[in-house]
């Protein structure tokens, strides 16, 4: 196989860019745990924590209608500020719940092919493992959730499915979700991802999905020296040899 920048060499795997973006009613400093887990076990020479509108310094238009590809194109025009844009192909992607559908979205539009999402539970659809999320931006009533209500389809009642960002992934992708279903004091948010949806998704050999029993929203947060280890482990397979979709499951 031809070097390729992930490409394994001398067990080190080369990487140039670490791209983080995190979920509703959070900000960039959210996503410090997970990229200094990765930055651990993977060489990075640039980091670029992104940002939803109206979360953290971005500011927010109460005017603004937005959906899943409206804030790809957000991030591609932060890319863009950065001057990392074009260094997308040298990436690691890594996207905590919205955060992971806008990264993953970002990709696809503009056809791009990272090293590798780490993925953590990006909602799949709008459905019955999101109810928590639902009732909690119902109650707020601010200008954010309801524009987050806008992009998960609640305000008008919509049935929306966003496992198509992950059906035929382009390059590495790893889908982290945790197996809790409900909430307690020890999982305050259950997680948003029920297993049939995971089980719709076509096998692809880019494709790794990961469940951690005792684990709910931020499972990607909660282990992350865990996903990081994976994915370093993960890259060299991946760049050295065959690979194909595989499920594991962990307790």
């Amino acid at each position: 196989m031809s070097t390729s920048p992930a490409s394994s060499e001398g067990g080190h795997v080369h990487v140039t860019v670490l791209i983080t973006l995190h979920g509703a009613f959070l900000n960039a400093s959210s996503m410090q745990p997970i990229s200094q887990a990765v930055a651990r076990y993977l060489p990075i020479s640039r980091q670029g924590h992104l940002e939803l509108p109206g979360h953290g310094r971005r500011p927010w238009d109460a005017d603004t209608t937005l959906t899943i590809e409206d804030l790809a194109r957000d991030v591609l025009e932060q890319l863009k500020f950065k001057n990392v844009e074009q260094k997308l192909e040298n990436s690691i992607l890594v996207g905590e719940s919205t955060g992971a559908l806008v990264l993953a979205a970002a990709a696809a539009l503009i056809g791009a092919r990272p090293l590798a999402g780490l993925f953590g539970e990006p909602p799949l659809s709008n459905g019955y493992g999101m109810r928590q999320v639902r009732l909690s931006l119902e109650r707020q009533n601010t200008d954010i959730s309801s524009a987050m209500q806008n992009v998960f389809g609640w305000r008008t009642n919509e049935n929306r499915d966003f496992s198509y960002l992950f059906t035929d992934p382009k390059y590495l992708s790893l889908i982290i979700h945790g197996l809790q279903r409900t909430s307690n004091n020890a999982v305050p948010v259950h997680s948003v991802i029920e297993q049939h949806e995971i089980d719709a998704i076509p096998s692809h050999r880019n494709l790794l999905t990961c469940a951690m029993e005792g684990c709910g929203h931020r499972v990607l947060q909660n282990k992350r020296q865990y996903w990081a280890l994976m994915l370093k482990s993960v890259l060299m397979a991946y760049y050295s040899g065959e690979w194909r979709r595989t499920k594991i499951p962990y307790s």
